[in-house]
Order: C-alpha cells, then structure tokens, then sequence
C-alpha cells in the first residue's frame, strides 16, 4: 500500500509538525559550517546531518533539500522522505511509505526519478500532491543507480546497463550491455557513463556503444560512486567488515592510484555532492527496533594536496622513490591482499626481492591516516 502526503506537511521522525524560524536556523547552519572548515587542521571531519533512518540507499539534492530513499528491513518498510539541509528535523517529512524495497532515486526538470523493485516511476514536484506515475514496469527490474545522458534515463539494472528514452511518447526499455556481476553504481562522465561493478571501474562510451575496464582489482567492491570535476570518488567500505574509507582518483591520471579522502567510516554508499562538500548514507541493521541508518557528511579543507605525493619510477625493477613534504608510514601488498613490506619515514623502498606482479602501496601519516594507495608494477 502506497500512501501520498502534501509536499507542504512537513514532518520529523517522530511525527511533530514543526515550521518556524527558517531563516535563522539556516543562518545558524552556515556559520557552524564556516567554523569548522576553518578548524579543520587538513583531515577530514565527519558529521551527522540525520540520523534514526531505515536503511538509507540513495539520495538527491533539489538546491537546499534532500530526497532520500529508504530501503526498509522488510517489504513495505520502504519509504521516500525529504528535509533541507539547514534544520534536517524540522523539515523532515514522509512522502510515500510501505514500498517494497526502493534502491535509486534522481531528479531532472523538478521532476522525481525512482526505482523501485519492479518498477520506475516518476513524481512531478510542480504539482501539490506528491503522487507518482509509472513509467516503466519489469519483475525484479531492481534498479539501482539512475544517470541522464540528455534526455536518455540511463540506469544500472539487475545484471545489465539500460536506458529508456524520455523523449518518446512510449516508453521501452534498450539494454546497452550485460554484466556478469550487477553494477550498483554509475556516474556520467564527457560522453561517457562509468559503471560500478564488483571490483572494477567500466566506462561506457556513449559516441561508439563500447565499454572498456577503468580499473581492476579494487580492494573492495564499490557499492557508490560520484564524479566532481575530474575527481571519481568511491567506497572502499561496502557493507563488510575491514577497511572503511572513500577514495578518490584523478580521471586525468589513474595511474597516479588513489588517494584516501575519508577513512575511519562506518559504510559509506550513495555518495553525493552538495557545496562543496560530500553526503554519503551510513547503513546499519534495525536494533532493538529503533533504525541506525544516518546521512552524514565529510566536510574537508580546500586546497588539499594530497596528490602531490610522487611515487616513481613505475613500473619498477627495484626501489620505490616516495616524494612529499611530510614522515609517512608505507605498507606494501600483494595482488592477494598480503602485506609484504611496512616501513616508516622513509623515502625509499627496495622491492627488489619480491616476485614480478602488481603490488599495491598503501601510504600513512604519522597519526595513521590512510593518504594515497598507488598500484605498482614489479618487473
């Protein structure tokens, strides 16, 4: 059963109606926000923006308010639910509960893309009531993440890449490539969309209808990604136990490896921009009937310079030359994830009696922030 509520009534987890002192609350907000990015001494700091949510997926920002859907423990604990950024309880509000298991959500034009279980509906946001239409229906259609690509709705679906043109007055669905695994991410890049699936990058180009492998070989699979600029961030965090962090890779230099741009985290998926600053969804199970799930956010000093560690010569026969400002912590593995060297404050790693093969180099600071991961060639 699918209930509609008024975009107007707005409403907080526990159901109190609240809408009063707007302007200074989001007064408030942005000088908390200038604080502590003037505070911020380099490293990342991680806020709750709200928390005592179900299983929170995928989001999308309208200017200052957020849609966020929620997967739900169970059929029919889905919802979709909004608040603006500045006062998140007060403007909390549900607009549709007891889906079954919704999982992507995006916005074009004031209008509402949203992927539930078998279907993908839509919500015109002009309109007072907020009410949706289905404009595409497939059992077990699950898609996952949404893109647009001009007026095509590009989506990663269950175990392939599809798009439905907007622009017909019929809707059908066109696959652009299957995948082996299911891809649970994508983004648009130029003319091109990159598919999160399992532990590689893909990128689909839109001009010759092929796709190539980005990269390979991630630690974890990549349950989110976000392009900003030439920057793809991604989830190192999944929803296991082990490393938690989101990373980033320069689009203009993936050879260059990653840098760590949050660790620490709890998981982190649905990743998304808004100010400059970057929202991810914490998921955690339902305990004792009270939900775990949080919005959260990394707000991280600018003017970061994190990929001016120079890692060289690569690929290698021998030594490994680190180059930065600071003391760091290396650890290097194997392609089987085993650690094979770890130094401190030094500048030069010898690998020379390691096997040829491809090593990952993993580098510290001294408080043990993950910086930068740099895949490396042993000839």
């Amino acid at each position: 059963m699918t209930t509609t509520r008024n975009i107007a009534d707005r409403r907080t987890p526990a159901g109190n109606n609240v809408i009063s002192q707007q302007k200074s609350k989001s007064m408030n907000y942005k000088i908390i926000f200038i604080c502590l990015l003037i505070s911020n001494l380099g490293y990342s700091q991680v806020n709750t923006v709200i928390d005592s949510l179900n299983n929170p997926v995928a989001m999308t920002f309208i200017k200052d308010e957020v849609f966020v859907v929620l997967h739900g423990s169970l059929p029919g604990e889905g919802k979709i639910v909004s608040f603006n950024v500045a006062d998140p309880q007060a403007s909390y509000q549900i607009h549709i509960d007891s889906l079954t298991y919704p999982r992507a959500i995006i916005e074009k034009d004031s209008i509402l893309y949203i992927g539930l279980r078998d279907d993908i509906v839509m919500v015109d946001l002009r309109n007072e009531n907020f009410q949706f239409d289905t404009i595409y229906h497939e059992q077990f259609l699950f898609p996952r993440s949404f893109t647009f690509d001009n007026n095509n709705l590009i989506f990663a679906q269950q175990g392939a890449l599809s798009k439905i043109d907007l622009s017909k007055t019929i809707y059908e669905k066109e696959f652009l490539f299957f995948f082996e695994n299911n891809p649970l991410s994508i983004a648009t890049y130029l003319n091109s969309i990159l598919i999160a699936e399992g532990k590689s990058i893909h990128k689909y180009d839109l001009n010759t209808n092929t796709i190539s492998e980005l990269l390979n070989n991630l630690n974890y699979a990549t349950y989110s990604i976000l392009i900003v600029g030439n920057n793809l961030y991604l989830d190192q965090s999944g929803l296991i136990f082990g490393t938690k962090e989101i990373v980033v890779f320069n689009l203009k230099d993936l050879d260059s490896g990653s840098t760590s741009y949050c660790d620490n985290l709890g998981n982190a998926i649905a990743l998304n921009e808004y100010q400059g600053a970057i929202y991810f969804a914490e998921q955690k199970a339902v305990f004792n009937g009270m939900p775990e799930g949080k919005i959260r956010v990394i707000i991280k000093e600018p003017g970061n310079t994190l990929f001016s560690l120079n890692v060289f010569p690569n690929p290698t026969h021998d030594f490994i030359n680190i180059e930065g400002n600071n003391q760091y912590k290396y650890v290097v593995y194997n392609s089987s994830g085993r650690k094979v060297q770890s130094e401190t404050v030094m500048q030069k790693l010898n690998i020379s009696s390691e096997p040829s093969g491809i090593y990952n180099l993993k580098i510290f600071d001294q408080f043990e922030h993950s910086l930068k991961t740099v895949k490396i060639v042993k000839q």
